[in-house]
């Protein structure tokens, strides 16, 4: 039932959000009061580009988008920007990303800190995962969402 009226909830959301232009995909994380529309962060030199992520939220390229009903999803935000309160999530919490064909609706499942080394986070997964990433420190706030 829950998931039902996180649904339903996250539709009338959405309606209201595209009455307006609509960006090419957004966020909406019901815990934090966050709903960001989520830009592109390419890879430059082999590292990915956050220059212009500014208090946005970014899309990682080289990961999954909406369309996929597999892999890893990856959006990243700066920890004094729009993930400043990452921290503050829990297993259970909703996370709702849309663009102008399609609303998911996951379930935050557990956050971690990792190693800016550690890109095992960046690894594709056999079921349809979201990712969202911040820094932590000098290490990287990693919380791991999957698909309702």
């Amino acid at each position: 039932m829950r998931s039902i009226a996180i649904s339903l909830a996250a539709l009338a959301f959405v309606a209201t959000a595209h009455a307006q232009e609509p960006p090419r995909w957004s966020v909406y994380i019901p815990r934090l009061g966050l709903v960001r529309p989520i830009g592109e962060c390419p890879i430059v030199d082999r590292i990915h580009d956050t220059s212009a992520l500014e208090q946005g939220v970014c899309h990682l390229e080289g990961t999954a988008t909406l369309d996929y009903d597999w892999a890893r999803i990856v959006l990243a935000g700066h920890s004094n920007g729009a993930f400043a309160e990452l921290h503050d999530l829990r297993a259970g919490d909703s996370v709702i990303v849309w663009d102008a064909h399609t609303v998911e609706v996951y379930t935050v499942t557990d956050l971690h800190t990792v190693a800016v080394a550690d890109t095992r986070w960046l690894m594709p997964t056999r079921e349809e995962t979201l990712t969202l990433i911040t820094c932590a420190g000098d290490d990287r706030l990693i919380v791991n969402v999957r698909k309702n």
